[in-house]
């Protein structure tokens, strides 16, 4: 969302870590990450600063499906319990849905990976969700918040054929504290989720141009160090001093 501008203030700042006196160091080129195409103007080629060009490699646009836990993780997160496990395993959260609002306000807005969110008393709320998904709507679960449990009758319904895979959750938390939580948990992507790595690396390499650095190639550079790792080695030389 920043512009042009912005964002050669934010590179100059990081490229000062490796000056010497007021000698900025060579640049190799700029990834811009998450661009939101609707707020953010494309960028071509170059970013113009003060002090010449930056090339850019590339500008690689937000996709909130990247961004997608698996409700799994949500699940071993927030420590929820499992009503009916569903299609828990396969199943990522791309939406939180708070039913808030009587029936008629929630039908347009599920979506394919929302999360909905919704006391186990509120029958209709589940009932909704449920004819939503055996209508083909893919939604991530059901969590029953503060503490309740769907009665008998309507959970008897949700076991029906076409609607075992839809996975529905509880938490003792009350409704705004349990979408607190959700939205706050961490989004990067977990050590063992590689479809999800290979999802992401898949996407960025579809939107860096290198040639730019191919270019470089073979070019006389010189070792610069980030000042914590100038540090780190410092600390190195002195404790290896020491046993000497």
């Amino acid at each position: 969302g920043n512009d042009e501008a912005t964002l050669v203030d934010m590179v100059q700042l990081a490229l000062r870590q490796f000056a010497e006196s007021d000698e900025l160091p060579p640049l190799a080129g700029v990834l811009i990450n998450r661009v939101h195409a609707p707020a953010t103007k494309p960028l071509f080629g170059v970013l113009h600063g003060a002090d010449g060009e930056m090339p850019l490699l590339g500008d690689v646009p937000y996709d909130p499906i990247l961004a997608a836990l698996r409700l799994q993780d949500v699940c071993e997160a927030l420590g929820l319990g499992i009503e009916q496990k569903g299609a828990l395993a396969n199943t990522r959260v791309l939406d939180l849905l708070v039913a808030g609002r009587g029936v008629e306000g929630l039908i347009d807005r599920l979506r394919p990976g929302a999360l909905v969110l919704t006391a186990g008393e509120r029958s209709d709320i589940a009932l909704a969700s449920g004819l939503s998904y055996l209508q083909g709507m893919r939604l991530a679960g059901l969590l029953l918040t503060c503490g309740t449990h769907l009665s008998r009758q309507v959970a008897d319904m949700l076991r029906a054929p076409g609607l075992t895979g839809l996975p529905i959750l509880t938490t003792p938390e009350d409704t705004f504290d349990a979408a607190a939580q959700l939205a706050g948990l961490s989004r990067h992507v977990r050590a063992d989720d590689f479809e999800r790595m290979e999802q992401a690396i898949k996407h960025t390499a579809d939107h860096i141009d290198t040639t730019a650095l191919r270019a470089r190639i073979g070019q006389p550079g010189q070792l610069r160090l980030p000042p914590a790792a100038f540090r780190h080695r410092l600390v190195l030389a002195a404790r290896a001093a020491n046993k000497r």
